[in-house]
C-alpha cells in the first residue's frame, strides 16, 4: 500500500475555486469536521473522493492522482480514511491542506 496505515499524511484539497467553494472555505473554522465521501459515479473520475463538512456541504476533492490509490483503500471495506486535522491557508485564494489517516474499518473515532 502506497500510504501507510495508522500514520498521518498530508494532501492538498483541490477544486476549491469551483461552485462557490471559496466562500465556504472562508467560513471554515477549527471547530469544523471534514469528511471523505467516495463518488464512484462521478462523471469526471470514478475514483473521486469528495470532501465535505459535517452537514454535507462540499468544499473540494482529493487530488485525482492520490484519489486513485485512496479509493481502492476505501472500497476494500477493510479500512476507512479519516481527516485527522486540516490547515486552512488564507491568501488571495483560500486553500486547505488535509491531514489524513488510514485506519481499520472498526477504528473507534472517539479515541482519536
Amino acid at each position: 500500500m502506497k500510504y501507510p496505515i495508522n500514520k498521518e499524511f498530508n494532501v492538498k484539497l483541490v477544486g476549491v475555486t469551483f461552485e462557490n467553494r471559496q466562500e465556504k472555505l472562508k467560513r471554515l473554522s477549527d471547530l469544523d469536521s471534514l469528511y471523505l465521501i467516495r463518488e464512484p459515479d462521478n462523471k469526471y473520475d470514478a475514483n473521486a473522493i469528495l470532501v465535505t463538512l459535517e452537514d454535507g456541504t462540499d468544499v473540494g476533492y482529493i487530488p485525482r492522482e492520490i484519489a486513485k490509490d485512496l479509493a481502492t483503500v476505501m472500497d476494500s471495506g477493510h479500512f476507512k480514511i479519516i481527516v485527522a486535522n486540516f490547515i486552512k491557508k488564507e491568501g488571495e485564494k483560500t486553500g486547505v491542506d488535509l491531514i489524513l489517516k488510514i485506519v481499520p474499518q472498526n477504528y473507534n473515532l472517539t479515541h482519536y
